[in-house]
């Protein structure tokens, strides 16, 4: 998220949890790449991914290796980072799978300790750690952004058409998830539901090298346009 928005003529600070060779080996990657890191020190070997494309036929395959565990110590310690170096008045970006050991309600408590800052918080995770943010009737969540798979995961049922995403992620609202609420639906575009309205914007027609960090590509760009101040519907 960081890089991206750095390509785009933004400036961010990524607080980042590196440890062991490859922990070593990303923080000279993200210094070379001029982005500013706060360096949490991560309770052991940095985790690594890897994704593999079968040409042929046009598959595209991710093996996300699970990381370390992380204790109660570890997760205390990093909300407290994050709240006493965050903007205040500013954004903070919550991109990722939680790793082993740090519980489903994380967003829920970072949003709390950023909320006396006037921080506001983005959120895109998935698994138990998306139904917990999405179970959610506080709206500690500035955005809660998720894929149109995940949006059919916690709906129970199929979205097939932008009408029933836009109505569902308009209910995650309504119930108290987030201020905003975002399903992307790959190459149909993206849409946000908030108390202002809904919007649907539509998906640039390129073609399709890799999938791979595009969420985090599109959540870069919204960041960026949120921080700026312009209309919501501008930012998607």
């Amino acid at each position: 998220v960081s890089r991206a928005i750095r390509n785009m003529g933004g400036h961010s600070t990524a607080l980042v949890a590196l440890g062991g060779s490859t922990g070593q080996r990303m923080a000279q990657m993200l210094e070379e790449a001029g982005i500013s890191v706060l360096v949490l020190p991560a309770p052991g070997e940095t985790r690594q991914s890897l994704t593999a494309d079968d040409r042929a036929a046009r598959q595209q395959y991710r093996f996300v290796m699970p990381g370390p565990e992380w204790s109660d110590v570890d997760v205390t310690r990093t909300l407290e980072l994050a709240a006493e170096t965050a903007p205040r008045g500013g954004l903070v970006v919550l991109s990722g799978s939680n790793p082993p050991g740090v519980p489903s309600s994380f967003a829920a408590l970072l949003a709390e300790r950023l909320q006396g800052h006037g921080t506001r918080l983005i959120v895109d995770t998935s698994g138990e750690a998306l139904a917990s943010v999405a179970a959610a009737r506080d709206r500690r969540v500035e955005i809660l952004r998720m894929d149109d798979e995940e949006a059919e995961g916690l709906a129970g049922m199929p979205l097939p058409y932008r009408a029933d995403t836009a109505a569902f992620a308009a209910s995650l609202v309504a119930s108290g998830a987030a201020r905003g609420v975002i399903v992307a639906r790959g190459r149909d575009g993206n849409i946000i539901a908030t108390d202002d309205g809904i919007w649907h914007a539509e998906a640039a027609r390129v073609p399709t090298v890799s999938k791979a960090r595009a969420g985090d590509s599109f959540l870069a760009g919204l960041t960026l346009g949120h921080a700026r101040g312009g209309p919501v519907a501008d930012a998607l």
